[in-house]
């Protein structure tokens, strides 16, 4: 049985960072493959605070290197690949395609974690468990926390500077600058018990009525997230149980701030 320091649940932007400060003593556990998914497929937030730590500036300066980070603005969905090549680089342990089926006391204290994935089930011994995700995993505390949703998709221009169309509505559909030159991320307002269908829905609803108004004229949708984007008032950090923790990565605001696992 393997036995670890902390398992991250989730390769969110927190999770990737945790298992980047420790990466002999954290595994990272995602469910899917994409990392950072809460902002780099949510296509979530682009415009991107400054580092505050060493890890944050390190993450800044790689992604200017790769050309993802400019004017203080993130070009979001290449993010993914950058966190892969980074915790390669750092040997960090990290299962892909990975359920958590059971969460359980051990009896001298810690967590057994039941996993399943390709290679069948397996248990990890953990001291401590970090759960990253906005859902919660194997917990309810995610239940009733106020949060806003939405969906994104990604705008680009047919003609050289063209105006961004203007919501008449911003509280129900916006449009936010992207980092690269024409670029726009359309974001749309979702209700609370609204699934994967409902969303990729209400952002072809939406864009149908943009080029039906003639708002959009000179732009179209290129893309559409991966995920749906979850929006806090704060940062959250809760005790499920002594030594396990639910710090959806999400609510940290800005992709830096959940990555350095930032308060405020």
């Amino acid at each position: 049985m393997l036995q670890i320091k902390r398992l991250v649940i989730g390769g969110t932007m927190l999770g990737c960072g945790l298992a980047m400060a420790d990466p002999t003593g954290t595994l990272l556990v995602e469910r899917g493959m994409v990392l950072g998914y809460d902002f780099s497929a949510a296509l979530h937030q682009p415009s991107c605070p400054d580092a505050t730590t060493p890890a944050g500036r390190e993450l800044a300066e790689a992604m200017v290197a790769w050309g993802l980070f400019v004017d203080g603005r993130v070009h979001l969905p290449p993010v993914a690949d950058l966190l892969a090549t980074r915790l390669h680089e750092q040997s960090c342990r990290v299962l892909l395609y990975t359920e958590v089926m059971k969460i359980a006391a051990g009896d001298g204290g810690g967590w057994l974690v039941t996993l399943w994935n390709r290679d069948g089930m397996s248990t990890v011994a953990a001291e401590h468990i970090v759960d990253s995700t906005s859902e919660g995993v194997g917990h309810t505390l995610a239940q009733g926390v106020p949060l806003r949703k939405s969906i994104c998709g990604a705008m680009v221009a047919t003609v050289a500077g063209a105006p961004p169309p203007e919501s008449p509505e911003p509280e129900r559909w916006c449009c936010v600058r992207g980092a690269l030159p024409d670029e726009l991320t359309l974001k749309v307002a979702l209700p609370m018990d609204a699934g994967w269908p409902q969303a990729r829905q209400a952002l072809h609803d939406t864009w149908a009525e943009l080029r039906g108004r003639g708002l959009a004229r000179d732009w179209q949708l290129a893309a559409e997230a991966g995920a749906i984007a979850c929006e806090y008032s704060a940062p959250i950090n809760r005790e499920v149980e002594p030594s396990w923790h639910w710090r959806p990565s999400a609510s940290y605001g800005s992709l830096m701030a959940a990555y350095e696992g930032r308060d405020a």
